[in-house]
């Protein structure tokens, strides 16, 4: 018989097989019974077998603790930047009771670059470096250089803390935390960004704080005491110096206390592009400043260095309002360049103010 059909029955299922054509029909019984999943006869290991076939198993739900590390320090950053986390976070989070009270106060960074450095003994210091201020219209670029062996919890990217008193509270910590840490910050003049433009200007400051952190006596950067207004031109300020030159210009310059061994030390630059002239070795790692530590502190004090002048610019010249938008290209500060003109502070080759007539270029808002 062409059309004969052979029925075969396993189980609770009926499955008809047509020689022409061919095709399934599968049948699902109302429960699976206990013998089903616990017998051990090879009818029940066949209907198993055949069932699992034909099973669609539900999606597993995804887990918290499934999250890989990327997504787990990016929530981190995100909670700690707000500066609230719920009770189920923090629950989750924990790995008992005890720790479920803990804040992310006492988070930071990995060090997972400077490790593997350290591990491979050929580097006995890793200091991280970043900038501040590449995108302003008025002010310096400023770069910091930082070596850190201590950990200061909440150390994430500044551009993530946006609370500028969470931000100075840091910088304090890192600055008074240990006899062992070392840091420098360049300052670098907008009239030097526009000499140069503010990509060299930017990889230049860079240079001058790690120079800063393994100087030797012949070395002729400008050091202060503290970053000001007051200074003009760039110069450099830097941890435990023994003096301070006396000018701006100066020739000579004072060793460092703890100055850093220039052949064994190597730092880690945020961005994709290294200083031509830097005095020690060198890896550069982009957004490192959300995934180094060290990099991290150093744009802490790029950051807070930077807004701390600009702070005492807004004193100096209220019509700018800079303590509001640090010299970005907010619009009331483009509205306050059109009405009253350029100052020294202001980089003429920035847009719009390349495109603008100011005389001798130098408003009478100075």
């Amino acid at each position: 018989m062409l059309a004969s059909i052979l029925a075969i029955r396993v189980g609770g299922f009926a499955v008809h097989r047509g020689v022409i054509p061919l095709r399934f029909v599968v049948t699902m019984p109302p429960r699976r019974s206990a013998r089903l999943s616990g017998g051990s006869s090879s009818d029940d290991l066949d209907s198993d077998t055949l069932f699992n076939k034909v099973e669609h198993k539900p999606r597993r739900k995804r887990n918290v603790s499934t999250l890989n590390k990327k997504q787990k320090i990016e929530d981190s950053s995100a909670a700690l930047t707000s500066g609230v986390i719920s009770e189920t976070e923090t629950a989750d989070s924990s790995t008992s009771s005890s720790s479920s009270t803990s804040t992310l106060d006492s988070y930071c960074l990995p060090r997972t670059r400077e490790s593997s450095l350290l591990l491979a003994k050929k580097y006995t210091h890793v200091i991280g470096i970043d900038e501040a201020g590449r995108g302003p219209l008025a002010g310096p670029v400023v770069a910091a250089a930082a070596y850190a062996p201590i950990n200061v919890g909440g150390i994430v990217d500044s551009k993530k803390i946006t609370k500028e008193s969470e931000r100075e509270r840091l910088y304090e910590e890192i600055t008074h935390a240990d006899s062992q840490a070392h840091w420098a910050v360049a300052v670098v003049s907008a009239a030097r960004i526009d000499e140069i433009n503010i990509l060299q200007a930017t990889l230049e400051a860079m240079t001058m704080a790690a120079t800063a952190l393994v100087a030797a006596k012949e070395d002729a950067t400008v050091y202060q005491e503290w970053a000001s207004i007051e200074h003009d031109g760039c110069y450099v300020v830097r941890s435990r110096c023994e003096t301070v030159a006396a000018a701006v210009g100066a020739s000579t310059t004072t060793l460092s206390t703890g100055a850093l061994p220039r052949e064994t030390t190597i730092a880690l630059i945020d961005g994709n592009q290294l200083p031509p002239r830097m005095p020690i070795a060198a890896e550069s790692i982009v957004k490192g400043d959300s995934k180094e530590y060290c990099i991290a502190v150093a744009s802490i004090l790029a950051k807070v260095t930077r807004d701390r002048l600009m702070n005492a610019y807004a004193t100096k010249f209220p019509i700018y309002n800079f303590a509001q938008h640090k010299g970005y290209p907010t619009k009331a500060h483009k509205e306050a360049i059109a009405k009253h003109g350029a100052i020294a502070i202001h980089r003429r080759t920035f847009a719009p103010l390349k495109y603008m007539d100011f005389g001798n270029g130098v408003s009478n808002a100075t």
